[in-house]
């Protein structure tokens, strides 16, 4: 059965209306509902580039870049307990500044909690430190230098 020539054209003809409806309802439809431009390459790099940096940064990726030895003398030790993480090993010292004693895997810092068992009280010491003091970061213990290694100075 072949379809005469009206015939052809009656569906081309319903075609093109079908075509020209579903325009109308697109235009019609509220913004949220039309279908979005794709996001362009660059646009997607550059938010990758991003959340590597934020994780590198928060998972200590980059401390052993910033790496420095100080003489300090401690005045306390504390700690900052984090709701249901681990608590976070502070030391104070007589300059005032304040040091986390933490493990570092990538600063090759694997024990830190017999480091901060060996620092004493009174006692002034070289230390290696890691990282960046950053006093708005100082509420969830993320701000401060990281104690890596420490040498008592004898005084």
């Amino acid at each position: 059965m072949s379809l005469s020539d009206e015939d052809v054209n009656e569906l081309h003809q319903i075609d093109a209306d079908t075509e020209e409806y579903q325009m109308s309802v697109r235009e019609s439809e509220p913004r949220r509902y039309r279908r979005r431009k794709p996001v362009r390459p660059s646009v997607i790099i550059a938010f990758v580039i991003i959340f590597i940096l934020a994780f590198a940064y928060f998972f200590g990726v980059f401390d052993p870049l910033s790496t420095s030895t100080v003489t300090e003398k401690v005045i306390e030790k504390g700690w900052i307990t984090q709701g249901r993480s681990s608590d976070i090993h502070i030391i104070y010292t007589l300059d005032q500044e304040v040091f986390k004693v933490d493990d570092n895997i990538f600063a090759g810092a694997t024990d830190g909690q017999k480091l901060y068992d060996e620092i004493q009280v009174e006692h002034t010491y070289n230390m290696t430190v890691i990282g960046w003091d950053i006093p708005i970061l100082h509420f969830n213990g993320k701000g401060y230098r990281n104690v890596i290694q420490v040498e008592e100075v004898d005084t």
